[in-house]
């Protein structure tokens, strides 16, 4: 996400990765339980700025 500017819209990550919204929903999820990515209000996604790092 931090590639497409810091926060993306799932339909515009589906378009960059080839995949359907669908098949997204497990990765968003797993960008969140590592507290990489943050859905915002306005169904975005977010980079949480711990991309490097322990």
């Amino acid at each position: 996400m931090a590639v497409l500017g810091g926060h993306a819209a799932p339909a515009l990550v589906a378009a960059v990765t080839g995949r359907p919204e669908h098949e997204l929903d497990a990765d968003f999820g797993e960008l969140t339980t590592r507290d990489l990515a943050r859905p915002g209000p306005d169904g975005r996604w977010r980079s949480s700025n711990r991309c490097c790092g322990p």
